[in-house]
């Protein structure tokens, strides 16, 4: 009933380092990301997502479409997607960087980013290190309003919004938290988003036949 471009844009504060990722239980056989490729090539592994159409679920079926990865998507409740694959009820699992980072019994194989590793999880290949670009799922988090929202009035929310997130203990709690901070402007933030959504196109079929399915 809406569209993406329509919204009045106010200000993108959280997403800094931020990305889909792929992950595996610390004691998986599976090491690297190239060995649940191999290991999916004789059985679609199952992938457990914490939510349909979530940006984990996009990142699976990039990874589906485009990284060699056989594969089927499993919904579990929010809190119960890490638990499903530290379990071993299921392989593997994509999430968010920073719904990953800092949590235990886990091995990150993969960060969607063309942009270079995320400073959340240095140490973690990115899907172009792989030789997979033109995967990126960036998550971000930001205000937006209903259309036509007047001028003088987004301009005062997003200067409100730009003087929080310069704030130093803001950054500190969201560093502290395990969230980068990524400052957009309106304009900014509107543009980048349209072009995220039109990268998306390509995986919105795949989506809707998990959903139905």
């Amino acid at each position: 009933a809406y569209k993406t471009a329509d919204f009045s844009y106010i200000y993108n504060f959280l997403g800094g380092g931020d990305y889909g990722a792929i992950y595996v239980s610390a004691n998986s056989p599976y090491k690297t990301y190239a060995d649940l490729v191999a290991a999916s090539k004789t059985k679609a592994v199952k992938v457990s997502i914490p939510g349909m159409g979530s940006s984990a679920h996009l990142f699976a079926v990039y990874l589906r479409q485009k990284a060699g990865l056989n594969s089927t998507v499993i919904q579990y409740p929010a809190a119960q997607t890490l638990l499903s694959v530290t379990s071993g009820d299921v392989p593997c699992g994509t999430d968010t960087v920073s719904g990953l980072t800092g949590q235990q019994g886990i091995r990150v194989l993969a960060v969607a980013s063309d942009s270079g590793r995320s400073p959340l999880l240095p140490d973690v290949p990115t899907t172009k290190e792989l030789g997979f670009p033109g995967l990126e799922v960036p998550y971000r988090i930001g205000i937006v309003a209903p259309p036509g929202l007047p001028a003088d009035i987004a301009k005062v929310l997003e200067n409100a919004m730009a003087k929080a997130v310069a704030d130093p203990v803001f950054q500190a709690d969201m560093k502290k938290g395990g969230m980068g901070v990524e400052a957009q402007d309106a304009a900014i933030f509107k543009s980048s988003n349209v072009a995220i959504l039109t990268a998306l196109r390509g995986v919105v079929a795949d989506v809707k036949k998990d959903m139905q399915q």
